[in-house]
């Protein structure tokens, strides 16, 4: 089965294109949720309803939930009608970032078979969730990320068909720029050729999603005859971006309620880990691996792990499992850091404050490299919770795949 081919898309009217584009909506709570629904009638969180409030979930088929709301966009000429299959190319430009990727359909037999590798594992309630969604909206509104391992082929196939004007061009309220060009018959045959070359692919961001995918196609498969020699159900709306395309950025750990607070702390890091203490001036963030920044009680310092303390393999190397393996768990009684309340999550470059968060400590770390992050994926592991944090995060809307 093709892993990547091309894409049967609707797409918003280019005079609508900045309403119904939608922001990366992970994490967001019911409130920001109901705000967004209210204050814009074509934004496509209006079909993309799987969060918070979403619509009766007894209903059943898509009738039933957002893809209502999806036909009379269609109808009312917000939403273009399908066109024919191409590959499209879709570049965002935001606070300084560019990055352009490759819009296509990606099988979800890939996901099965391997030749599609993840870094996290999934929850079992969220695909169900999703899955369940699928059922109802019967469309990919909210394309998957991919990467793969940069090919000069594929980079100068792209440049070429950014030569010609874009077929939407719009900016939305927070200033981002996105860009969609199709390609024509000539360079889409060439991008299959060579997207027919490039495996294995990367999950960067969506993994609940394409599991939710391959688990929807099963139970089509289990449910129905397709006429299709392979049905559009096995395919899923992806964005394909080059390594070289991509930014990681860290997540910083924050500790509330520190037995002792910091000064016990640093008493228990004696003989663990180095620990300096940094200027006013000195900004915390480490500069390299195997050094962590530590912030709390209006002071800084560095830790140093001693390199008899990592260990010879890819997965113990990284920082954050140090971390975890030296101080949160043995120090801070951390065992699950997946689930345990004192501790939180702050993604981004920006150094957290202790005292907004409500937080006695935070650990800075040093971004994952993305070459780590795609062996330890093409080695079969996971990465540990909340250690990658991928830029650009694909908006929802621009792309939409109507499931036959």
């Amino acid at each position: 089965m093709t892993l990547i081919r091309p894409i049967p898309v609707c797409m918003p009217a280019p005079e609508h294109a900045a309403e119904v584009a939608t922001p990366p909506l992970g994490g967001l709570t019911v409130a920001e949720w109901m705000e967004m629904l209210e204050a814009n009638p074509n934004s496509l969180v209006h079909v993309m309803r799987s969060g918070p409030e979403a619509a009766d979930p007894e209903g059943d088929g898509p009738e039933a939930s957002g893809r209502a709301r999806l036909d009379a966009m269609i109808a009312e000429g917000v939403v273009t009608t399908p066109c024919d299959p191409a590959f499209y190319v879709y570049q965002i430009d935001s606070q300084g970032v560019s990055a352009a990727g490759v819009v296509a359909e990606v099988s979800v037999a890939g996901y099965r078979d391997g030749r599609i590798k993840r870094h996290e594992d999934t929850r079992t309630p969220a695909e169900d969730q999703l899955a369940h969604h699928l059922s109802r909206v019967a469309a990919h509104t909210d394309p998957v990320a991919l990467t793969y391992r940069g090919d000069p082929a594929i980079d100068h196939l792209l440049g070429d068909i950014r030569g010609f004007p874009p077929v939407l061009d719009f900016t939305t309220a927070d200033g981002t720029r996105q860009r969609v060009w199709r390609s024509d018959s000539e360079s889409e045959q060439a991008l299959q050729r060579r997207f027919d070359t490039v495996a294995p692919l990367f999950i960067t961001d969506g993994h609940h999603r394409l599991a939710a995918a391959a688990r929807y196609a099963r139970w089509r498969d289990a449910r129905e005859s397709s006429t299709a020699v392979v049905p559009g159900y096995h395919y899923i709306l992806a964005t394909l971006y080059a390594d070289t395309e991509l930014t990681l950025f860290e997540f910083n750990r924050c500790v509330a309620a520190v037995e002792g607070g910091v000064g016990r702390l640093l008493e228990r890091l004696e003989g663990t880990v180095a620990v300096d203490e940094l200027g006013e001036e000195v900004d915390p963030r480490p500069r390299r691996r195997g050094t962590i920044g530590m912030i709390g009680g209006g002071r800084s310092w560095m830790i140093t792990i001693p390199s008899e303390r990592i260990p010879d393999d890819l997965y113990g190397a990284l920082d954050a499992v140090l971390l975890q393996e030296l101080v949160l768990g043995p120090i801070l009684g951390i065992d699950d850091p997946r689930t345990d309340p004192r501790l939180r999550y702050i993604a981004g470059p920006a150094v957290p404050d202790p005292d907004d968060l409500e937080c006695d400590v935070c650990f800075l770390l040093y971004p994952t490299d993305l070459s780590d992050v795609l062996d330890i994926a093409s080695a079969g592991l996971v990465m540990p919770p909340k250690s990658t944090w991928f830029e650009p995060k694909v908006w929802g809307g621009v792309f939409i795949r109507l499931i036959e």
